[in-house]
């Protein structure tokens, strides 16, 4: 019996000692890896995305898509009060079946459809178009996702939008769509198991492993880009246009290509225009294709010219950056999209077989597609902000908003949340630089500029302060705070007349403005003491 009991521990001896051996070499290998450094911090990874209307989509061409049922918060200005449908769209809920009757139009595009900076899903241009046929026999349904690319819109409109049997599909098509990529904005994770989640934050050998053969999707989540990039290949309008006629024959849907125009302070104008003439490269591309094209800046002009000419139509028709549309921007689009839409036959021409593309056209989109790379501009931004969240991270994070800036010294964003860091911790005259560093940026910065006002206004140096309200009220002439302000110095200076014109200038756009109706009772409460009884 004893001999049995001997001979059975020597065999489990040597499992229990292979599993030991097997521990202590993992152990050590952990221990050289954090010695070496050789996984990358895991704050670059493991960030929180419940506050993002995006998930991680395994869908290489998508990159990412719009949650489902999401309800966002109005604390992030571009995803601000955001509400998706049950189909991961921003729209209000639609059934699947289309209805008996029911003409039904998918607008597809990127940002400018899917409506940011717009608070209320009511106010975009899907919408707005629905509410323009003012007709039960008629939906508009939004597939528009901020970033995507015409080759990723028409692959939503494939694996998500043809199960709702449209009738006709709008593509709005923006200057930057024949970059070919989906950017990069935020850390999305993918579904994966809890236990994978705590060994990826915990162990630097899974870690490395997991980035190494993209074990459990982390490598994907390390470069997207470049897993988006390889799918979209290199002239995603050509190919996104080639698919979307495939498509359009398949289920027999009607084609128009909307082209949206770059809104400027002076003028609306297209771009991307083919070499010595006036005709766009995508409206060469889509005649070989016979899709019918509308370019939206004549509409725009026409109601521009027919109102005041004299107000910017940046300002009038865009959030200020010349290209998302403002609630009338929106209006404007889908009023003229039914006046085009509603002409009989005027798609019909978008269901004959396509024709060659002349190689000239192909080599334009081509050139235009090569000319801006994918970078993790606004990740690294992202991500800065996340190490921010403590002490020990707040050195972190400023190089990771230098490098940031190193990326594109032309956008403001990295100067910005910089300078609003230095400012945070007392660094003064750090914080003043990178807000005049953001300032400087094309176009102006309005952020910038308000809190270079009132960082002046703090320090006593009321001849900046205003002059970078007034910049403030340049690029925006309905913002409030810039005008109270104004108000507020010219007060303390003496100049009364001015202060009695920017507190008017609120209460006139905002009769419930208390503060600025006080000020302007004390202005003329005073004068009246010193004397003039007219308070003129």
């Amino acid at each position: 019996m004893g001999w049995r009991s001997s001979k059975r521990m020597r065999y489990l001896a040597r499992p229990l000692l292979a599993i030991v051996a097997t521990l202590l070499a993992l152990l050590f290998c952990e221990m050289v890896i954090r010695l070496a450094r050789l996984a990358p911090q895991v704050i670059a990874i493991d960030l929180d995305t419940d506050a993002s209307p995006f998930q991680r989509s395994k869908n290489p061409r998508l990159a990412y898509e719009l949650k489902a049922n999401f309800r966002g918060s109005s604390r992030e200005p571009r995803h601000a009060n955001i509400v998706t449908n049950s189909h991961g769209q921003r729209d209000r809920l639609r059934r699947i079946e289309k209805p008996a009757g029911v003409v039904r139009t998918i607008v597809l595009g990127d940002s400018v459809v899917q409506g940011v900076g717009l608070a209320d899903l009511n106010q975009t241009i899907s919408r707005q178009l629905e509410s323009a046929w003012g007709s039960s026999s008629q939906e508009v349904l939004n597939f528009g996702v901020d970033g995507y690319c015409t080759r990723a819109e028409v692959e939503l409109l494939e694996v998500k939008g043809l199960r709702f049997q449209p009738d006709q599909v709008v593509l709005v098509f923006v200057e930057n769509d024949f970059d070919n990529f989906n950017p990069e904005l935020e850390r999305l994770a993918s579904e994966r198991p809890a236990v994978a989640n705590r060994l990826f934050r915990s162990s630097a050998l899974f870690r490395l492993a997991c980035l190494k053969m993209n074990l459990f999707h982390f490598g994907v989540e390390l470069d997207p880009i470049s897993w988006n990039t390889q799918a979209i290949g290199d002239n995603n309008v050509v190919d996104g246009l080639t698919r979307l006629k495939e498509l359009s024959q398949q289920h027999q849907f009607q084609v128009l290509i909307a082209i949206w125009p770059k809104f400027r302070d002076q003028e609306i104008v297209d771009v991307h225009k083919i070499p010595g003439g006036d005709e766009l490269v995508i409206e060469r591309l889509a005649e070989s294709f016979h899709f019918p094209t509308v370019r939206l800046s004549e509409f725009f002009r026409q109601h521009w010219q027919s109102n005041d000419p004299r107000i910017s139509p940046r300002l009038v028709y865009t959030n200020g950056d010349q290209m998302h549309p403002s609630p009338l921007g929106c209006q404007v689009a889908g009023q003229s999209l039914k006046s085009v839409l509603e002409k009989t036959g005027g798609l019909a021409d978008s269901l004959k077989p396509g024709k060659k593309v002349d190689p000239q056209v192909v080599q334009w989109a081509l050139d235009l597609g090569a000319k801006r790379k994918p970078t993790y501009y606004g990740r690294i931004i992202n991500d800065a902000v996340a190490a921010e969240q403590t002490v020990e991270g707040e050195r972190h994070a400023v190089e990771l908003y230098q490098q940031a800036s190193e990326i594109h010294p032309d956008l403001p964003f990295a100067y910005f949340n910089l300078a609003i860091l230095y400012e945070r911790q007392g660094n003064l005259g750090a914080a003043r630089q990178q807000y005049q560093r953001a300032a400087r940026c094309r176009p102006p910065h309005l952020e910038s500029h308000f809190n270079l006002a009132m960082l002046m206004m703090r320090q006593g140096d009321s001849s900046q302060a205003v002059k970078h309200l007034k910049q403030v009220v340049a690029i925006q002439p309905q913002h409030v705070a810039a005008h109270f302000n104004l108000g507020i110095i010219y007060r303390h200076t003496g100049e009364i007349e001015l202060a009695r014109e920017e507190f008017k200038t609120i209460v006139l756009q905002h009769p419930d403005h208390h503060d600025a109706s006080r000020m302007l009772q004390e202005l003329e409460t005073g004068e009246k003491a010193a004397g003039n009884p007219d308070g003129k």
